[in-house]
């Protein structure tokens, strides 16, 4: 049996914005061609490995890629490591690249499969410094992490990933409450250890604390915790990019104290960051697991398998609070201290406390009005606020209404639900602002910071609709750190008035040109209770009354609309709340009588207060309608024809080389891909693999999306089209080939930089 193991774990963080207001993931432009960082990071390291794009192709002894071993081993990486993903990062890998998380569960239950235990690891709701928090938001964002990873994965989680590896006392005592196994620290943060609680304390430092074993934590009120320090010798050859061929094998070799005794050399790391640091890290990482695998060198495990066998002899006290990437304990995220994400150590940092402040003040307000409305419903309104975690983030509404009647005791009436979601909601939204991304980095401008404050203006929203609202507190915080802050704030604040009647007026102008909807429903629900459709002097109308519902907090309102097509000009629309459906129907009354368009702008002006053109129209709505046309200027018909293909393209369309051409051209026009166009590239992989397995030789269309998965955005789909490849040359030979197939599938594999098998000259007609 072997006693020397190696872990590996891979911390996934993810980076985008959701915009609250709406419900949809906002493009970065610091991202082009991509969506977001989050495309970035999917696009070149999360599908790769998942589909096999990270495999043994750097040579170890050559140190260089070997491109003719790209058909040849293809492994899951995520099954032969420890990781742990946000709950924010799954939810955006759920909108866009859906069987990703199936993915991530699939690797899991492999691991359990290989090494007897599970190696994901769960991670807190939201991604907050945990010691930063108060006790009760410090117990939800823990149980609400537990809950999340339980319905992702199916199963209950041993181990939680601290963002920032940050903990003190209180920390570490909520996750042994929790029912958490173990946590894995920097060895930085180990402030004296004992051996088996009754030797003498001995101060931790690089010299003295053995990191190849697990050590037991001791809450002082009962309760324990096992602790895993990451090894810092590989975490710094990583962080070099793995160092020359050898030197990393070495360095586990010299994690691994000589003895008898079971020993492990653990490295924790950020994944995206790394191997956006180093481009060919993923290669190499899955190249050297590869190679530990086959060769037996050492066992390959994770943190609670070793566990399993290796209970800690050893106990550990941790220098509370502390952090990995903060040697001043948790300053980074509440002060001014020196640390930068790049820039001068010296840039003023001022607003870092006065957003830490603005949150404290927020935190005390929003808490404050729960409490308040909370004990009129719940029967336990501190135990609901923990217990809330599942109903939030699933979007299944009966998970919701589970949760409501557990809570209240009795079937809520529906008064009651919508309080007592958009009381929770009101609270999810805060905790999201308290994002550790927020403080990290050194520009309050940057998108994790702006995020944080357009959660924070959602919880000030929420909180106005119970007759208090902090919004102009936060500004006055915010403001103390830098000049300009407050008003940007508030401006961010009231635009959460407009979000119903925005969604409101995208449905009517998307009804009115016959477009199908965004791939992403959103944050509403929008009913059509009445629609009427005529034309003025070449200007189409299109009136309706909406009931347009919020998913998060089942709040519905009532809208009136009239979508507006003028020819040869952008669409707008106009929109009008009402108090009931016979209201919003008044005052759509006499349009359509109206003898002009004119006249029935004219009318319609003086009824609805609001007016949304269709170039305003946020995240994918707005690519849509610039597409179509409805923003000014006019598609192509081949940017029509694609429109109307949205949900499922025909495999005739699939096999047309202009579609992969036209995906590119719409992409680089646009700044990112168009919506749907990664479901077009999945059909189009699909569709191969089926005329690969007929041998069919119209495979050949495949040439024209390989192309396209050349070039960013789209290489996040190179690897699945490879493998395909790879599971048909493994089939070579097969009595129904013809010459005309083997061509082109021979064309295929050069095309995909893959080793031609076929030698055609020995190939019968």
């Amino acid at each position: 049996m072997k006693s020397k193991f190696f872990c590996l774990h891979a911390h996934f963080r993810g980076q985008a914005v959701e915009n609250p207001w709406t419900g949809n993931w906002e493009r970065d432009p610091s991202a082009r061609p991509w969506h977001d960082l989050n495309h970035r990071s999917a696009a070149a390291l999360f599908l790769p490995c998942v589909s096999g794009g990270y495999h043994a192709a750097w040579c170890p002894r050559t140190g260089r890629r070997d491109r003719a071993a790209l058909a040849e081993s293809f492994i899951d990486c995520y099954e032969r490591v420890s990781f742990d993903i946000s709950p924010r990062l799954l939810d955006w890998l759920d909108a866009f690249f859906p069987e990703l998380p199936s993915a991530f569960a699939e690797a899991d239950r492999r691991s359990a499969r290989n090494f007897g235990e599970g190696s994901a690891l769960a991670h807190p709701w939201p991604h907050a410094i945990l010691p930063l928090l108060s006790a009760r938001d410090k117990r939800a964002a823990i149980r609400w992490g537990l809950d999340y990873f339980e319905h992702k994965f199916k199963r209950k989680a041993s181990g939680m990933w601290l963002p920032e590896t940050a903990a003190d006392g209180d920390t570490l005592a909520a996750l042994c409450a929790a029912g958490v196994s173990f946590t894995v620290l920097a060895p930085a943060q180990a402030h004296a250890f004992r051996k088996e609680s009754i030797g003498k304390w001995e101060p931790a430092n690089a010299h003295s604390l053995d990191v190849s074993v697990p050590y037991e934590w001791r809450a002082p009120e009962g309760g324990s915790l096992s602790v895993f320090f990451s090894s810092p010798r590989l975490a710094g050859l990583l962080h070099d990019g793995m160092g020359a061929p050898g030197e990393f094998a070495a360095a586990v070799d010299a994690a691994l104290p000589a003895g008898k005794g079971s020993a492990l050399a653990a490295c924790a790391f950020d994944w995206e960051r790394h191997c956006r640091r180093h481009p060919d890290a993923g290669a190499r990482l899955a190249g050297f697991l590869s190679s530990v695998h086959k060769s037996g060198r050492w066992a390959l495990t994770n943190f609670a398998s070793f566990l399993r066998d290796n209970l800690p002899s050893y106990e550990v006290s941790v220098v509370s609070p502390s952090a990995s990437s903060c040697p001043h304990g948790v300053e980074r995220w509440a002060g001014e201290c020196s640390c930068r994400a790049g820039s001068d150590p010296r840039r003023p940092v001022k607003w870092r406390s006065a957003l830490r402040a603005a949150a404290s003040l927020l935190e005390e307000r929003v808490t404050g009005i729960y409490d308040r409305e909370a004990a009129a419903l719940f029967t336990d309104p501190a135990g609901a606020f923990e217990a809330a975690g599942r109903a939030l983030a699933c979007p299944d509404p009966h998970e919701a209404r589970r949760f409501l009647s557990a809570a209240f005791g009795r079937q809520p009436r529906p008064s009651e639900a919508r309080t007592a979601m958009k009381l929770l909601h009101m609270q999810r939204s805060r905790l999201l602002s308290l994002d550790s991304d927020a403080w990290f980095f050194d520009d309050m401008n940057g998108p994790a910071a702006r995020g944080a404050r357009l959660w924070a203006a959602a919880a000030c929203d929420a909180a106005a609709g119970f007759g208090d609202n902090p919004a102009d507190a936060f500004a006055a915080a915010l403001e103390a750190g830098e000049k300009g802050a407050g008003g940007d704030f508030l401006a961010a604040a009231a635009d959460f008035r407009f979000g119903p009647a925005q969604a409101a007026c995208e449905k009517a102008i998307f009804l009115a040109a016959g477009l199908p909807q965004p791939p992403r429903p959103g944050r509403f629900h929008i009913l059509v209770n009445y629609e009427d459709r005529f034309e003025k002097d070449g200007t189409r109308f299109y009136a309706a009354c909406l009931r347009v519902e919020n998913r998060d907090t089942l709040a519905n309102g009532e809208f009136a609309t009239l979508a507006v097509i003028p020819a040869g000009d952008g669409a707008f629309c106009l929109a009008a709340p009402a108090s009931d459906p016979a209201s919003a129907a008044s005052l759509l009354s006499g349009l359509p009588g109206a003898g002009s368009a004119r006249e029935v702008l004219e009318l319609a002006g003086k009824r609805f207060p609001v007016r949304l053109p269709a170039r305003d129209l946020p995240g994918d709505a707005g690519w849509l309608a610039a597409a179509a046309g409805l923003a000014g200027g006019e598609p192509s018909a081949d940017e029509r024809g694609w429109l109307t293909e949205l949900r499922r393209l025909a495999p005739a369309r699939l096999q047309d080389p202009s579609l992969p051409a036209l995906l590119a051209r719409l992409s680089e026009s646009a700044g990112a891909p168009p919506p749907a166009a990664h479901e077009a590239c999945r059909q189009a992989v699909a569709h191969l693999r089926l005329l690969l397995q007929r041998s069919d030789p119209a495979a050949a269309f495949a040439s024209a999306w390989l192309e396209l998965f050349s070039k960013p955005p789209f290489t996040a789909h190179a690897p699945e089209l490879r493998m395909v490849l790879s599971e048909r040359l493994e089939e070579k030979g097969r009595t129904e080939e013809t010459r005309a197939f083997r061509e082109a599938f021979a064309a295929l594999l050069t095309a995909a930089g893959m080793r031609n098998e076929y030698d055609l000259k020995k190939t019968q007609a």
